[in-house]
């Protein structure tokens, strides 16, 4: 599929002027394969647990796998759609927080911070049944029971190594083991003598959303109180930026967690969510390869180039396709621009090529490799295509010049050959 690439420039690490540049770019971009389908149970005793203590979801709201002309929506990924309109401004989720949140108890000794965020969900799900949030409690059991606690730091260590020699030295994220080093060290967790608690500390990485105290004023010097929630139903709303997010959040932690819509959402329509910004963040915390548009950032590291110094420098560029309309034209907008165009096209064409080669990297060490999930090397490899694409993008711009503002001629690239993976097998 040859996708043209359009460049928009809107800033760099020094001030200079807006500039734009089209060129054409051949890539062959692969579907991403997100392993067996997933079905959700449970969600309507969720809705209805949710109704009986105070809460409201919107019924023109469904959980679901997408159908399979939904060319809009990850495939054998649940999300939740619209079952019929839904106007702008309408509210789809109000809960109260005390009634039907899990969230750090002062009573029950917990700590008002992430740590305490965490005992509370590990007291809840040891409780299973008898857990006065049993609907939702039995819901998060289900995927931890499975191992679908699905981000990096939950992978065996063979997937990590595999995932540390695609980004390796200068690409992100290289610090894939974060979640439970912080649980280890911050809240006094073991990953090896408390599985319970890590999969409780790595559902509230993957799940729990953050909200602010407003009921009381702020006193000078001191910021606003805020907890780490974990919301039934909200964590069921997948992920997309740009135009796709369609809901907003009104939270407080003292009252209520409400969403509605911030934009007419058509029947059949996913409903989006937002967790973030950064393609590499977001597949560290959540585990998956978010769809366009993507924000990719980059550190050129300090580089000399012809006998010249040139400092290090963060690029940033969204890929999107252009006006959002999924087919057309990809588009390259730069955020921030590289300083040094010599010291970029080095650092960059040096990444990509080393991304070319990993299939011969694979091979030569796929000894030390063995027993990788499946669907962990599928996550791995379609995070390698994401990149790959990223990084073609960024080295054509160059190439023909960012300051460029007319119509570049095609250029051949040839899509990265990816590896079977060797003693691979299904997830539990």
């Amino acid at each position: 599929m040859v996708l043209l690439i359009h460049v928009r420039s809107t800033g760099s690490c020094s001030v200079r002027p807006d500039v734009a540049t089209t060129l054409l770019l051949a890539l062959f971009l692969s579907a991403t394969s997100y392993g067996d389908v997933i079905e959700i149970q449970g969600t309507d005793d969720l809705v209805d647990w949710i109704k009986s203590r105070g809460g409201f979801v919107d019924p023109r709201q469904e959980v679901r796998m997408p159908y399979p002309d939904d060319t809009h929506s990850s495939p054998f990924v649940r999300g939740v759609f619209a079952k019929d309109d839904i106007s702008s401004g309408d509210l789809l989720l109000d809960l109260p927080i005390n009634d039907t949140c899990i969230v750090a108890d002062a009573s029950q000794g917990d700590t008002p911070d992430q740590c305490g965020t965490v005992r509370a969900l590990r007291r809840e799900l040891a409780l299973g049944e008898g857990s006065r949030f049993a609907p939702y409690v039995k819901l998060l059991l289900e995927q931890s029971n499975k191992g679908l606690v699905d981000i990096p730091n939950a992978w065996s260590g063979n997937s990590l190594k595999l995932l540390d020699a695609v980004v390796g030295p200068n690409l992100a994220p290289r610090d894939n083991r974060r979640h439970l080093e912080w649980w280890e060290r911050s809240c006094a967790g073991s990953t090896y003598s408390d599985k319970l608690g890590a999969d409780s500390a790595l559902l509230m990485v993957a799940r729990a959303a953050g909200v602010y105290d407003f009921s009381s004023e702020v006193k000078e010097g001191e910021g606003r109180r805020r907890g780490t929630v974990m919301v039934p139903y909200y964590d069921l709303y997948n992920h997309r930026n740009g135009l796709w997010q369609n809901v907003r959040i009104d939270a407080d932690l003292s009252r209520s967690y409400k969403v509605y819509a911030r934009r007419d959402i058509e029947k059949g329509e996913q409903i989006y969510n937002h967790y973030g910004e950064g393609t590499d963040d977001l597949f560290r915390d959540y585990g998956f390869v978010e769809r366009t548009p993507q924000l990719w950032r980059f550190t050129v590291p300090e580089t000399v180039v012809d006998g010249a110094k040139h400092d290090a420098c963060p690029v940033r560029f969204w890929l999107d396709y252009e006006n959002s309309v999924e087919g057309s034209q990809l588009a390259l907008e730069w955020v921030e621009r590289p300083v040094s165009i010599e010291s970029a096209n080095l650092f960059f064409n040096q990444e990509r090529e080393r991304l070319m080669t990993m299939k011969n990297w694979y091979d030569e060490n796929s000894s030390g490799l063995e027993d990788i999930p499946n669907g962990e090397a599928e996550k791995i490899w379609a995070y390698h295509r994401a990149l790959s694409t990223a990084l073609w993008g960024i080295v054509e711009a160059m190439d023909k010049g960012v300051a460029a503002s007319e119509a570049i001629s095609h250029v051949a690239a040839e899509e990265p050959i990816m590896p079977e993976v060797k003693g691979g097998h299904e997830e539990l």
